[in-house]
This record gives structure tokens, sequence and C-alpha cells, in this order.
């Protein structure tokens, strides 16, 4: 049992660390292409990535039901396609500050969407008393480097929004690996099927990537990066660690990231560390301390 939950937390460490520096690659990258066209590369790759994984492993790519197809679309819609998009589309809309701070949910409603559906995800004060501070912390991390905008309500909702689409996803990869799929097969079709609903999206909106642009070392290295380690890799991770430690558990390290992306913008940006964002590292921490009691 103790292995499992050290396996749990080492894989749940390497998601939030990868997907902390993503913010700051994606960066980048999005100087030369537009923000679907870093998603459909970035999931492609990961797609590529991971079926030749399977194929190497013997871990078999079929989908045995066709109720079982009905899922790994859903799974591609919302962990993938849904997420990404609402988040990106209320960056249009409203302030990132606003963004962050709201997506800075989706650990609360992690919880509440599983208890929803499964029943079996204990709702116990503590765990949302230190999800409350650690918000908190979220918040001042937000706004030590913006500032909160005036309230947009079509952005603000989009980013709400964004908060349920991933706890859908966390859920049908539950019913998914319910069924017997193994976690490599499984995060290759939710790829797979979120290219395939987001690339008429990406045609028609204007598609910037051309050969050129993918040669160009910096481009190169940076999708590279989204695909093989943010996707490929940490997708797989955060499966892992939600089937070792429980979904309740597993989110509580989503309110590390902030701290992470911030960490990296210092070391690699250069950017500052103002007195807030010291501050809302500190409540972070102590919000995780007095949720992690509470499971």
């Amino acid at each position: 049992m103790q292995s499992k939950t050290l396996r749990g937390v080492l894989m749940a460490l390497t998601t939030i660390t990868v997907w902390g520096a993503t913010y700051v690659v994606t960066k980048g990258v999005m100087s030369e292409l537009t923000a679907i066209d870093v998603l459909v590369t970035r999931f492609t790759i990961g797609f590529l990535i991971l079926a030749a994984v399977a194929k190497a492993t013997g871990q078999s790519l079929m989908i045995q039901e066709r109720s079982d197809l009905k899922l790994f679309i859903a799974s591609g819609a919302t962990g993938v396609a849904a997420y990404f998009t609402l988040e990106n589309c209320a960056l249009y809309f409203t302030q990132a500050a606003n963004v962050g701070v709201i997506v800075s949910l989706i650990p609360i409603t992690n919880v509440l969407v599983m208890w929803f559906f499964f029943r079996d995800v204990p709702l116990k004060r503590q765990f949302f008393i230190g999800s409350a501070i650690a918000v908190a912390g979220s918040a001042c991390l937000t706004l030590a480097t913006d500032k909160i905008g005036a309230v947009s309500p079509l952005g603000d909702l989009l980013a709400f929004l964004a908060c349920f689409a991933w706890p859908l996803y966390c859920v049908v990869t539950r019913k998914l690996s319910e069924r017997g799929y193994k976690i490599i097969p499984m995060t290759a079709w939710t790829f797979f099927f979120g290219v395939l609903i987001m690339l008429p999206f990406d045609i028609g909106f204007g598609a910037k990537i051309t050969l050129s642009t993918l040669t160009d070392p910096g481009v190169f290295m940076g999708l590279a990066f989204l695909g093989v380690f943010a996707s490929a890799l940490c997708y797989a991770t955060w499966t892992g660690a939600v089937e070792a430690l429980g979904i309740a558990k597993t989110s509580l390290f989503l309110y590390a990231q902030p701290l992470i992306t911030v960490l990296l913008s210092v070391v690699f940006l250069h950017e500052t560390l103002p007195p807030l964002a010291i501050a809302g590292i500190a409540t972070i921490f102590v919000g995780l301390i007095v949720a992690q009691k509470g499971h």
C-alpha cells in the first residue's frame, strides 16, 4: 500500500511540475502559432508517441465495445477539446487573472463531480476549508503578476465551465479503467479524438502551421516538450496518480502548479517575485496541509 501511495505521489509531482512549465513554453511558441495550432500539434505528437509505446509494449489499442467508443470520444471531447478550448476562449473575453483564479477551483469541482457520479469520494469539511485557503493563495499569486479585471460574464462563464470539463474527463477515464483499458492506450485514444474534434476549428479559424514554422528550432523544441512531456507523459502519469491516490488527493497537487509556473518564470524569464506572490505561495502550502488532513 505504501509503495502504491509513493508511486501515486511521484506521478502527481511529475505531472504538476511539467504542467507548471507549459505556460512558460507555450508563451514562446504562441508567437508563431495560434492557440489551436499548438493544441492540435501537441496532442498529435502525444498520440503518435503513446500509440508507438503501446505497440512496442504489446498493449492492445483495440476498442472492445461500441459503448466504449462513445466513452473514448467523450474523453477526447472533455479532457482535450473542451477543457483547453474553453480556457483559451475565456482569455479572449476576460483577464488572464480572472481565468487563473476561477480555474483554481478545479480540485474542488473534481471532488464534487466524482462524488456525484460514484458516491465513493468522501466529502469532508477539512478538504473544503483547505481548498478555500489554497484558492486564496492562488488568487494572491495571480494578483502578484496581474490585476483582476472587471467581470466579463461570458469570459468568466467559459472559465467556470472549464472547471467542469476536466472533472468530467476524470469520470470518463475512471469508467474506461474499470472496463479494463490500460493507461497508455486509453490516453492515446483520448488524444486522437480530441485532435479529431479540434481539427475543423483549427482549419476554420486559419491555421498558421507551415513546414518552415515547424522547423524553426525554438518552435520545434517547444512543441516537442508540449507533445512528449506535457501531453504523452503527463496525461498518463495523471491517470496513474488518480488510480493510486484517488481523485481528491491527486487534485490537491494542482494547487502547486501556479507555484511552479511562477518559480520557472523567475528562473527562465527573469520575472520578479513580489511580496504578494510569496504570501500566496505560503498560503497555498497551508491550504494543502489542511486539505490533506481531510483525506
